[in-house]
């Protein structure tokens, strides 16, 4: 589950730099079309583009959040593996169904659009196709991996955790020394 968290979170990150690039690039492109006069068309086209850039960064934000998952719910003494599994998972199935396609969507729409840069709009939809069969694959991963081993893994926690705490109450109990009774440790005072 951790690998494909790392795998997912450096996908995101990778397309998070290039939607970054691809909305510095239409900016200085509307910054050149502002300064030609151009028509209102091309301004509003241009941006159209760094809207469309913006939605797939926040896209591969919710790609590196999906990536930092597992890492989070393993962290700590909360660790509880069914749990993290089932979010995991349906963490997964949202990027795959909404934000991977919104990924990959605007990567077609702005290689057609844009007349230049196309490397960042086919690195993008490479990047986002790759994201979607990772998020499959964890998704698959999550419904396949053996739930009755991770029930009984946290059964076991609880039950050691008991334990603990029963031979806890155990020792302290044994550490109470009562008064009226002779400390048998001791040494016998002469008499």
């Amino acid at each position: 589950m951790q690998l494909f968290g790392i795998i997912q979170l450096l996908l995101g990150l990778v397309c998070a730099a290039i939607s970054c690039a691809s909305i510095q690039v239409d900016r200085i492109n509307l910054g050149i079309l502002a300064g030609m006069n151009e028509t209102a068309n091309q301004t509003i086209g241009a941006y159209a583009m760094i809207g469309l850039d913006g939605g797939a960064l926040m896209s591969s934000i919710w790609v590196i959040v999906v990536g930092f998952v597992p890492a989070c719910l393993v962290c700590g003494s909360s660790y509880r593996l069914v749990r993290s599994k089932v979010i995991f998972m349906v963490f997964n199935i949202m990027a795959a169904s909404l934000f991977v396609p919104i990924m990959f969507a605007q990567a077609v729409v702005t290689h057609i659009l844009r007349g230049s840069h196309e490397q960042l709009s086919q690195a993008m939809a490479a990047i986002a196709a790759i994201e979607f069969f990772i998020a499959i694959a964890a998704s698959v991963y999550c419904c396949k991996s053996p739930w009755r081993e991770c029930v009984m893994k946290k059964k076991c926690i609880e039950k050691a955790d008991d334990i603990v705490d029963e031979k806890k109450k155990e020792l302290e109990t044994c550490l109470v020394i009562d008064a009226s009774k002779p400390d048998p440790y001791s040494p016998e005072p002469d008499n």
